[in-house]
């Protein structure tokens, strides 16, 4: 089963790390496909993340299982989820103030821009390159940070020798 804190726009599904449940006798019927968008619709987050379809699973119930007809690309969707200013939609969107609550009706009164197939194609390419420059990004920054730690030990230990 998918629950909220497995929704991470940015990384990919870890089958193993998944809630497993005795699934009920229809559970085919809730099943989720290829490509399906789930959107967290409780809590602080409003994450979105496509299903690649790696496994059997279904979607907890505080997810919301979002099938779009059309044109639009699911990667381009769940991309649009995620940006900032969506989620400030979204934000404005959720009703209660204990543990706010998305209502599926409001996502259906937003309106999502649909640039052509290509222009989608395009956009998803740019953020999956930008993506992996920030974790390129991020490893260098560890590994220089390794080397500055290694870099340091050494001026102590020949201080400390001399």
């Amino acid at each position: 089963m998918v629950q909220m804190s497995d929704i991470k726009p940015d990384q990919p599904w870890v089958p193993e790390t998944l809630e497993r449940i005795e699934p009920p006798d229809n559970w085919q019927k809730h099943a989720l496909r290829v490509h399906d968008v789930l959107l967290a619709v409780r809590g602080q987050r409003n994450s979105a993340a496509m299903f690649h379809g790696e496994m059997d699973a279904v979607a907890a119930a505080n997810l919301a299982v979002l099938k779009f007809k059309g044109d639009a690309l699911p990667h381009y969707l769940t991309w649009y989820l995620n940006l900032p200013q969506t989620q400030e939609q979204l934000r404005a969107l959720r009703v209660g103030t204990n543990i706010p609550f998305l209502p599926i009706e409001a996502l259906g009164q937003m309106n999502i821009p649909v640039p052509s197939i290509d222009q989608q194609h395009h956009i998803v390419e740019l953020y999956k390159l930008w993506h992996e420059e920030q974790q390129l990004m991020t490893q260098m920054l560890e590994k220089r940070r390794e080397l500055m730690a290694g870099v340091f030990q050494c001026l102590l230990t020949n201080e400390t020798t001399a």
